[in-house]
């Protein structure tokens, strides 16, 4: 079965989905079966697993202890996000160019960024609102044990994975930029790339 080329389908869940699969596709082509495994989401599930498990009870019932630590991961994560939309900016100020971003569409490769600025945008949101709903729990009396072990192991998975795609949304930022100098000292020959050199530049 052929799959539908993302940039022609509407914004939205499915566009989103299918360039997840085109460029796990082309990861899984260039470097094989190891793409395959999600490393990122295996250590964070493990390190927020570990967190929750051996968090000291007496600590999780403390009410104003837990609400200092869900304050303080909210505030950095939001700050996170923060950082993100700043080079969110700096990468539509490269996008919309003319002459670069009227290549990066003939050549169908500017969906490729906005799927990772949105795929990133979406792991810090989470982030953000699992640490809010985890304050709130730990403001609310009669919250079960299990529930408190929970919501602590899902703060420190999202908050950690999303950290780790915040340094990643940096290395794309320069990624973007790279392209676009590559694409300015070679105007004459760019066209002639194929969309795998173009992502590679």
């Amino acid at each position: 079965m052929k799959l539908a080329e993302p940039s022609t389908l509407p914004r939205g869940a499915r566009r989103f989905v299918a360039y997840w699969l085109q460029d796990t596709a082309y990861r899984f082509h260039k470097h094989g079966f190891r793409t395959l495994i999600p490393v990122r989401t295996i250590v964070c599930v493990a390190i927020g697993a570990a967190v929750g498990m051996h968090a000291n009870k007496v600590t999780l019932a403390d009410t104003q202890t837990m609400v200092a630590v869900y304050a303080a991961v909210f505030t950095v994560n939001a700050i996170l996000l923060a950082i993100c939309w700043g080079a969110f900016s700096k990468m539509f100020d490269i996008l919309s160019d003319q002459d670069f971003g009227a290549w990066l569409r003939r050549r169908r490769m500017d969906g490729y960024y906005s799927f990772y600025i949105e795929f990133i945008q979406l792991m810090q949101m989470l982030a953000v609102a699992t640490a809010a709903v985890a304050l709130i729990l730990s403001l609310l009396a009669g919250i079960p044990e299990w529930a408190l072990h929970a919501a602590l192991a899902a703060v420190a998975t999202t908050s950690s994975y999303a950290a780790w795609w915040a340094s990643g949304c940096v290395h794309i930022m320069q990624d973007l930029g790279d392209s676009r100098s590559a694409y300015l000292d070679r105007r004459d020959e760019v066209h002639e790339m194929r969309p795998q050199q173009g992502r590679e530049a």
